[in-house]
């Protein structure tokens, strides 16, 4: 409430100099509040010490308590903040008041020597330093509990952060994924390499698939020849079976026959991709691209940089020892190979990141609505299950949202706790009963 003044100022501090202090007469005394507060102010104003309208005001209400004693408090209050034109609270002018009252009762011996009193100087000295430390305190008060709401308020932002940044997390992968394959599969230079690969794939797939036929049919075929017997019917019966085991054998192997001079063709196609590849110079994609992989795998926690490192400094030492060589042309079909393999193990992994996202958004509505009434052992099961479940489709589920997971399992664990000690405490009650 008081101004900060100077040291010269508060050594002359003295609204009502000793010498100069004059009681106010009985018709003063009768005189209207307002009127009485316009003395006080007279008198201070003749000091010259007060440098604002709020330092004025205290010492003038200060004056008001001393000369005159305590009157309505509420019109006192109205009348100095009227005239002054400030705000002081009520709250204000009761301390102002209860200082001004325990300093007219002081024993003016106290804390000096006996032969030295109090002067009106030292006790309006007094006044000041106590008036600003009843602001400051008042101030420091404020400003604690102002800082015990920001820092209930810091903590809940920080909780929603951690959430928030643990949800965003997982998505930024996504996207970032997402966006490379799309900038592969947008690749014009690499399009129509990648699309042979993927329908030679196919055919490969099945020509294994055939061949396995083959070979099973093969054996069969052998076990009945030996257990069966020969008499005349049962030979009958074999030659028929043989034969038509035959003609099934034989269109199996025009089917494989067909399916392997797709897969020639294909190879002769994707060869010829390559070197359009080449001739284009656009070999700078092929890397490029390998690069992307590699950095969306790591991005999905599924090779390390040092493995990405490693894997970039080959490819390039491949590709120069091959260079000016006949063995270029495949050092850079095998680079093409590696685009391939490589980006069907990023869209694999997207796949899973897509599907821990679901079984965040699946979890995290199910836990907060148990949560919210209250997890019973009905609410426990449907939840462990539920995580169970999580941790079987999506194994790294825990590394993704690791926060979450541990509050669920935290959970999960108090309410086990909770639920084995009820159970306890009703058998020892049964016990007892007994």
């Amino acid at each position: 409430m008081a101004e900060e003044l100077t040291q010269d100022q508060l050594a002359e501090w003295s609204y009502l100099k000793e010498q100069e202090m004059v009681m106010p007469s009985e018709e003063l005394k009768q005189s209207s509040v307002k009127e009485q507060v316009l003395t006080c102010k007279e008198a201070i104003d003749n000091t010259g010490i007060f440098k604002s309208n709020e330092t004025g005001a205290v010492a003038c209400a200060r004056e008001f308590y001393t000369a005159y004693g305590s009157n309505d408090d509420n019109e006192l209050r109205e009348a100095i903040n009227n005239i002054y034109k400030t705000d002081i609270s009520a709250e204000d002018l009761n301390k102002i008041k209860i200082l001004t009252i325990r300093e007219m009762d002081m024993d003016l011996k106290e804390n000096f020597d006996n032969e030295k009193e109090y002067t009106i100087q030292d006790i309006n000295r007094k006044f000041i330093f106590e008036t600003a430390e009843l602001k400051l305190n008042k101030n420091l008060n404020e400003a604690v509990n102002t800082l015990e709401e920001k820092e209930k308020i810091d903590e809940q932002i920080k909780a929603k952060e951690a959430e928030f940044n643990e949800f965003k997390s997982p998505k930024e992968k996504r996207d970032f994924v997402s966006d490379k394959l799309n900038e592969i599969d947008g690749n014009d230079t690499l399009k129509s390499s990648l699309e042979i690969l993927k329908e030679k794939e196919k055919i490969d797939e099945q020509i294994k698939a055939k061949e396995a036929e083959l070979e099973n049919k093969n054996e069969a075929k052998q076990d009945v020849t030996i257990t069966t017997t020969h008499s005349q019917e049962r030979e009958a019966e074999q030659e028929d079976w043989s034969r038509k085991a035959d003609e099934l054998e034989n269109q199996h192997e025009k089917e494989l026959e067909k399916l392997r001079d797709e897969q020639s063709r294909l190879e002769a196609n994707f060869q010829k991709s390559i070197d359009n590849l080449m001739n284009s110079g656009d070999i700078k994609d092929i890397m490029t691209a390998l690069q992307e992989m590699d950095r969306s795998l790591e991005m999905m926690m599924r090779q390390g940089k040092e493995e990405s490192e490693t894997k970039e400094r080959q490819r390039q030492e491949k590709l120069e020892l091959a260079f000016d060589s006949p063995k270029f042309k495949d050092a850079v079909g095998d680079l093409v190979k590696e685009v391939y393999k490589q980006r069907k193990e990023v869209k694999g992994g997207l796949k899973e990141l897509e599907n821990e996202h679901a079984n965040y958004a699946k979890l995290k509505t199910t836990y907060e609505k148990e949560i919210k009434k209250g997890l019973d052992v009905k609410g426990y099961e449907k939840l462990n299950k539920m995580l169970n479940e999580i941790e079987k489709e999506t194994p790294n589920f825990k590394n993704s949202y690791p926060k979450f997971y541990k509050k669920v399992n935290d959970s999960l664990a108090q309410s086990k706790e909770k639920i084995l000690n009820k159970t306890k405490e009703k058998d020892q009650e049964q016990s007892r009963s007994l």
